[in-house]
């Protein structure tokens, strides 16, 4: 619905399509880097991760509205995803 949105400003001269969704672009790239990069754990990892973020980091981590901690861990990911390839 937020596309059609942007496109209907990019054809009213209210803004550019490309710069409007660069934001939504960039979360995909994002999440698309959390998920082959869990993809690759086994179940033992997956629960370890799973158990540290239901502890004191996690609550930490994801209580701090100042950034968004998922485009951190996909920044942090990213080089360690390319170097496994």
């Amino acid at each position: 619905m937020i596309i059609i949105i942007f496109a209907t400003h990019d054809l009213c001269g209210l803004g550019n399509y490309e710069d409007l969704t660069k934001p939504l672009r960039n979360s995909y790239q994002n999440s698309l880097v959390l998920r082959r990069a869990v993809e690759k754990l086994d179940n033992q990892k997956l629960d370890t991760m799973v158990r540290n973020l239901k502890g004191y980091l996690g609550d930490k981590v994801f209580s701090i509205t100042s950034f968004d901690p998922l485009k951190v861990a996909s920044n942090i990911i990213a080089p360690l995803s390319k170097a496994d390839n």
